[in-house]
């Protein structure tokens, strides 16, 4: 058995929003190979059979091929998705945490390992209370003379020449320590009388209902972006419910709906109607100690907590970060329930539904992107060639050069169309890319890890696009919004639900060597063609010069 906590050099850097769960898989277990064949390390996360010169792979979530059973079992104990490339990325953390753990019995210099490790078999389980009890009864060892571990404990008979390289007394103060972590909450983290630790919200919730009638109330925190109900977390928990009869009201707050703006009005819309959502207007109940309410069920229970994160929607919703959730008995409050079609757009916006008309090849997306909003910008006379002077546009998640690709394409085209003798200004802001410890990127999708690299590919690729870029990396909005800023001073507002990053490769997304020069990299990416697709279910919002897109 090996505990793969994360070093502190792993744990994501502070607030970031896929920050580790409390309840991450520490414990791997590894069937020895017949004979007791020393292993060596060959490379990172590769072993060599010093006997037979045969290597062994340490398990690794990859977005193609059959899934080792480590990672299966990540994947579904952690309400994971292999093919989503940021769920990979926390796979790939958990196994890397265990494989540095590991490393002390396999970097013997000069004779290898005593153990012999089948990578093939390994086995990946959360630490959850009943093996902890489980396994303090075993590590409590009271054999005389038992001191790093005997036949009587965690010695196989077989292997007693091993007992001086075991540690029993280090694993069972572990034991201990995550026991008492697990007893309960503090006081201080107790919100009401009868509290409890909850580990993962979606589970507890999806546990007790049962088969009558149920409603779970959600009260997400801001910032809200509707398009979290798609990602995989919350869409299982609501599929789940929907499916067994069971209603889900989705309690905002006024200062987050007076936030959305039109695509996002149209997208909590629609998610609504496919979930069987109730839309209400309510503020999160707070509790003793400051906690906030993350999710009730109106039979009688709430989840609370006084971090903030758990209540944000995302991959981590409903888990603990900076300080635990806990449960306990009480009756939600009332909450204003309205109508979906208040977030139809208001007078003065017109709303597009691309379906896949924006589906093709990424080389002529630009032109697609063009035919598909100029009717609506001519409606709202706002389509005027040879007056555009400046494109804005804000979108957190230009991060991979595929998405840079797309943005530039669709932006460069419509300013071809719109732009006079000049060239016009475009502003892009974006969020600084997020800290990674995990395997090195690769794949067109997979997201720059040097700042520097993602600004000078966006500058070249810009400038033999036609565009002049001002880049600003910092806190940009949730809203994905594409401006343009015409002569006389008058302005139209594009607004994306889901930005660029909905259109996905039809194929795997081909290679990309992010250790190349920026220039070698963008003149790589402006040769790429490749065909894209998407599901159909987002939106854009033409707003009328003067107009707000809410």
């Amino acid at each position: 058995m090996v505990f793969g906590e994360p070093a502190e050099s792993e744990v994501a850097a502070p607030g970031e929003e896929a920050a580790r769960r409390p309840d991450v898989a520490r414990l791997i277990a590894l069937r020895a190979l017949p004979g007791g064949r020393p292993l060596h390390v060959a490379a990172d996360g590769l072993v060599c059979d010093s006997a037979t010169a045969a290597t062994r792979t340490w398990p690794r979530a990859r977005p193609v091929g059959r899934p080792a059973i480590a990672v299966r079992l990540l994947e579904r104990g952690l309400g994971l998705d292999v093919g989503d490339a940021e769920h990979r990325e926390e796979i790939n953390g958990l196994l890397r945490a265990a494989w540095n753990a590991l490393m002390p019995l396999l970097a013997r210099p000069g004779e290898g390992s005593h153990y012999a490790l089948d990578f093939e078999t390994a086995h990946v389980a959360p630490v959850l209370r009943a093996y902890l009890r489980d396994a303090r009864a075993i590590l409590d060892c009271r054999e005389p003379g038992c001191e790093g571990g005997c036949s009587a404990c965690v010695l196989a008979g077989d292997l007693h020449a091993q007992a001086e390289i075991l540690d029993r007394q280090a694993a069972l103060a572990f034991a201990e320590v995550e026991l008492a972590a697990v007893a309960g909450p503090s006081q201080e983290d107790a919100a009401a009388e009868g509290a409890v630790l909850a580990r993962d919200v979606a589970d507890e919730i999806a546990a007790r209902v049962g088969g009558g009638a149920e409603e779970a109330i959600l009260w997400p925190a801001a910032p809200f972006d509707p398009t979290s109900l798609i990602r995989p977390r919350l869409r299982t928990l609501l599929g789940r419910l929907n499916e067994a009869g069971h209603a889900v009201t989705l309690c905002l707050s006024e200062e987050i709906l007076s936030g959305l703006d039109a695509a996002q009005r149209l997208g909590l819309r629609d998610a609504a109607i496919r979930h069987g959502l109730c839309l209400a207007i309510g503020t999160a109940p707070r509790f003793r100690n400051g906690a906030r309410a993350v999710a009730a069920l109106a039979s009688g229970r709430i989840w609370a907590s006084r971090d903030e994160a758990p209540a944000r929607f995302g991959d981590s919703w409903g888990l603990g970060r900076d300080a635990p959730v806990v449960a306990f008995p009480g009756a939600p409050p009332a909450c204003a329930p309205f109508d979906h079609d208040r977030l139809l757009p208001r007078p003065g916006a017109r709303y597009i539904e691309p379906k896949t008309r924006l589906d093709g090849p990424s080389r002529s997306l630009g032109d697609r992107f063009a035919a598909l909003v100029r009717p609506d910008l001519e409606a709202a006379g706002l389509w005027r060639p040879k007056q555009l002077v400046s494109v804005s546009y804000s979108d957190r998640y230009v991060r991979s050069p595929l998405v840079a690709l797309l943005v530039v394409r669709a932006v460069s085209r419509l300013a071809a169309a719109l732009a006079g003798p000049q060239r016009p200004r475009f502003r892009l802001a974006t969020a600084p890319l997020k800290f990674h410890d995990g395997a090195a990127p690769y794949r067109l999708s997979h997201d720059w890890r040097v700042e520097t690299d993602r600004e000078q590919v966006l500058r070249h690729l810009c400038q033999g696009a036609g565009l002049d870029l001002d880049l600003q990396v910092g806190q940009a909005s949730h809203s994905r919004r594409l401006t343009l800023g015409y002569a006389d001073g008058g302005t139209a507002s594009i607004v994306l639900d889901q930005g660029f990053g909905f259109l996905r490769p039809v194929a795997q997304a081909p290679h990309f060597d992010f250790r190349e020069p920026a220039p070698a990299q963008a003149k790589r990416l402006s040769g790429v063609d490749l065909l894209c697709s998407s599901d159909g279910t987002t939106y854009i919002v033409v707003v009328s010069e003067g107009g707000r897109a809410t």
